[in-house]
C-alpha cells in the first residue's frame, strides 16, 4: 500500500485521531466520571497534556512521565492529581482500543508496565529511549493473545498509591495474568452500541475470512469471548450485540 498515497494519507488521518485528537474526544465525555468531582478545562489539559502518544511502524506508545507531574489545583493535591493523570491514561488507552478496533476490524495485542523512560522531540527529531517500553514490548509478547498484560510492578505501585479503580480498567484472566479491560470505556460512551456494532460485524468478517488459519481464527475467537462477556455485562448491557461463534468454535475442535 505505500506507494498509493491517496491511502497513506488517510490511515495517518485516521491515525492521528485515534491517538493525538483523543483528549478532545474524551473532554467531550462527563469529565466527572473519570475523577470523583468534576474538573475545570484548564486542569484537564494539563492532566492530559502529560501523556504522549506515538505512532512508530505497528506500534502505538502511550507514555505517562510520573516524576514530572508537579501541577495541581485548589480541589486536588499533587497525589490526586497523579491519580487523575493515571485515570485519563487508562482511558485513553481503553477510548484507542475500542475505536481503533471498530474503525480497522483488527484487534492487537499489548502490554502496560513501569520504568524508566527518557523521551525529546526537537524540531523533526524524535528520540526515545525507554526502560518501560522495552519492559512493555516484553508483556506484549508474553500476551500471545489479543489483550493487554498488566505489569506486577505498576500493579503494586497502585496499590500503594491506593488507586481504587484498579478492577474498573483491569480483570485476571483465566491463567491469573491482570489484563487491561478495553470495554471500560464504554460504559460512559455516547457512541458505544454503535462502536461495539462496529466491532461485533469487523470480528466476524474476520473470522470467517480466517476459517483456513486456526492460529489466527483461535486469535479471534479469544477476543470475540471477552466481547460476548462484556456486552452481556450489566455495565453495557447489549446482550443482542453478542456474536455466535459456535461455528468457528467447531472449526478449532475439529483440527
Amino acid at each position: 500500500m505505500i506507494n498509493d498515497s491517496g491511502f497513506v494519507k488517510r490511515f495517518d488521518t485516521l491515525m492521528y485521531g485515534l491517538t493525538v485528537d483523543l483528549p478532545i474526544q474524551l473532554k467531550n465525555l462527563n469529565l466527572s466520571a473519570l475523577t470523583d468531582k468534576p474538573v475545570d478545562e484548564e486542569y484537564f489539559k494539563k492532566v492530559t497534556d502529560t501523556i504522549k502518544v506515538r505512532c512508530i511502524f505497528d506500534n502505538v506508545i502511550f507514555s505517562l512521565p510520573l516524576s514530572n507531574i508537579k501541577f495541581n489545583s485548589d480541589e486536588f493535591d499533587n497525589k490526586t492529581t497523579i491519580l487523575n493523570c493515571i485515570e485519563t491514561f487508562f482511558s485513553l488507552i481503553a477510548m484507542f482500543s475500542t475505536l481503533f478496533i471498530s474503525k480497522m476490524g483488527h484487534i492487537f495485542r499489548g502490554g502496560i508496565s513501569m520504568g524508566s523512560h527518557y523521551e525529546t522531540e526537537r524540531d523533526n527529531y524524535l528520540f526515545i529511549f525507554s526502560e518501560a517500553h522495552n519492559k512493555a514490548v516484553h508483556l506484549e509478547r508474553e500476551a500471545k493473545y489479543p489483550r493487554i498484560l498488566l505489569e506486577d510492578n505498576l500493579r503494586l505501585y497502585l496499590n500503594e498509591m491506593s488507586y481504587s479503580h484498579i478492577d474498573k480498567f483491569f480483570y485476571k484472566d483465566d491463567d491469573g495474568r491482570y489484563c487491561f479491560d478495553m470495554y471500560s470505556i464504554l460504559q460512559i460512551m455516547d457512541n458505544s452500541q454503535n462502536v461495539l456494532t462496529d466491532i461485533n460485524k469487523g470480528l466476524l468478517l474476520n473470522m470467517e475470512s480466517n476459517t483456513s488459519n486456526k492460529k489466527e481464527l483461535t486469535k479471534l475467537i479469544y477476543f470475540a469471548k471477552y466481547h460476548n462477556r462484556k456486552v452481556g455485562s450489566d455495565g453495557l448491557n447489549f446482550p443482542a450485540l453478542s456474536m455466535n461463534i459456535d461455528k468457528f468454535v467447531k472449526i478449532i475442535e475439529n483440527g
